[in-house]
């Protein structure tokens, strides 16, 4: 699911959201405290699956996920899964 979340093409996210709930995917979300997402596709399923933005904004500020975002931020041009909407 994960995958499918942050790199996946949008025909591939539509058709997981045919075959799991949004509550499964926010509940995988939730679980996961993000990770794997990018702060914009994070952003993007808050939103859409009504993630509490103190929850999602304490995910984003710890230090690991802090660290872990500027070292693939290095990289650029990082897929987006949710592009193209």
């Amino acid at each position: 699911m994960g995958r499918i979340l942050a790199s996946g093409p949008w025909d591939t996210v539509k058709w997981l959201r045919t075959r799991a709930s949004d509550e499964a995917i926010r509940q995988w979300i939730e679980r996961h405290e993000g990770r794997g997402l990018s702060p914009p596709q994070l952003r993007f399923w808050q939103l859409i699956l009504d993630i509490p933005a103190r929850r999602v904004n304490r995910w984003l500020r710890s230090e690991g996920r802090q660290v872990w975002d500027r070292r693939t931020a290095r990289g650029a041009g990082a897929h987006v899964g949710t592009a193209g909407l």
